[in-house]
């Protein structure tokens, strides 16, 4: 078996064919890091989007919230005991009511919203993280995953 001079002893002809390339720990979390930075942008765009929605959109609880706004903080006191803040808490109490599709009764005030990253959020962050570093994006996806599986193991740890 003659080998060629200037040749790898490993891998084979074939692109992506051998030894997968070995990072340092620290190159590992920087990717990761970085992936988990854009992430949270995503989240974070995702809940303004859906508050912006759910807000000004489907109620008009923003506009309501805005009349009140206009109070000046010196007469906020004397607005809380006028018969222009009954008026303000019933027209509160009945758009809730109709975003709630209820008829009467105490109306639910808390509102759930998905704190998740919007539908293909993750390939964007691995393509635009591999384009940063150089990467592919499967090696930028198993690097991500490692730097989650090492938060992970330190919050087990402690």
């Amino acid at each position: 078996m003659s080998e060629k001079p200037g040749k790898n002893s490993h891998g084979g002809k074939r692109g992506g064919a051998g030894r997968p390339q070995k990072w340092s720990f620290l190159f590992v979390v920087k990717v990761g890091q970085a992936c988990e930075t854009l992430n949270k942008k995503a989240i974070e765009e995702s809940l303004e989007q859906q508050k912006h929605d759910l807000f000004g959109q489907q109620t008009e609880l923003e506009w309501h919230w805005a009349e009140v706004s206009k109070v000046p903080l010196n007469k906020r006191g004397q607005f809380l005991k006028s018969e222009a803040f009954e008026v303000h808490s019933q027209d509160i109490n009945e758009e809730l009511k109709m975003f709630a599709n209820q008829k009467d009764g105490e109306v639910n005030r808390v509102v759930k919203l998905k704190a998740k990253a919007p539908r293909g959020a993750r390939k964007d962050i691995l393509e635009q993280v591999a384009k940063t570093f150089g990467l592919s994006t499967k090696q930028a996806d198993n690097m991500w995953q490692a730097y989650r599986r090492f938060e992970a193991e330190e919050i087990t740890e402690t």
